[in-house]
């Protein structure tokens, strides 16, 4: 298979949260400390998609700022596949604690000739843990034009692939779990406190 690169995409105000959470100490470590330990089995390249370039120095990882600011995370993923060297990426959020590596080994197993590889769990899409290929930018830059920042509406113009409940269930008994992200205090497994 031809290399994907991974990226991070730390750009939410954590306004529930309170605090920024992609610093919280959840188990001794920022949460985004898990995010990136459990990508690096997996991906020689893993970037951060973050306005606030400095915050995540200490990770010695690559940071970019949106490219156009204020789209959410459809301007992370514009960004991203802009900045990517690799036809494919793989786009998770910070906030996602329990990564599960098989899945995404999975994941990136699936031949590359669709434009999006998207977990679908009982109806509802993850956009924010899915690979995408650079044959989005120019639908996106549509959607932009159109100032319509709906991932969704992406998934109508190009070539889909969904991984769906029967596939979702040989990685986890509640596979809800896989895409599990932190929002609020109240999120934050007892676990990790």
């Amino acid at each position: 298979m031809e290399p994907v690169e991974a990226f991070i995409l730390a750009g939410g105000k954590s306004s529930r949260f309170g605090s920024d959470k992609t610093l919280h100490l959840f188990g001794g470590k920022p949460l985004i400390e898990h995010v990136v330990r459990s990508l690096q089995p997996l991906f020689q390249s893993i970037s951060i998609i973050a306005n606030d370039t400095h915050k995540y120095n200490y990770l010695t990882l690559p940071v970019y700022p949106d490219i156009i600011p204020a789209l959410g995370p459809l301007g992370g993923i514009y960004t991203a596949l802009h900045h990517a060297k690799t036809d494919y990426i793989f786009v998770c959020a910070a906030d996602m604690p329990f990564l599960n590596q098989e899945f995404i080994a999975f994941m990136l197993q699936i031949p590359h000739i669709y434009d999006c590889i998207i977990p679908c769990w009982e109806g509802k899409t993850e956009p924010l843990h899915a690979i995408y290929s650079k044959r989005c930018i120019p639908h996106i830059e549509e959607l932009i034009k159109d100032k319509n920042y709906k991932i969704s509406v992406l998934f109508e113009k190009v070539e889909m692939r969904y991984i769906t409940d029967d596939e979702l269930i040989f990685y986890a008994e509640d596979p809800s779990q896989l895409f599990y992200n932190i929002n609020r205090q109240s999120d934050i497994p007892p676990s990790f406190q």
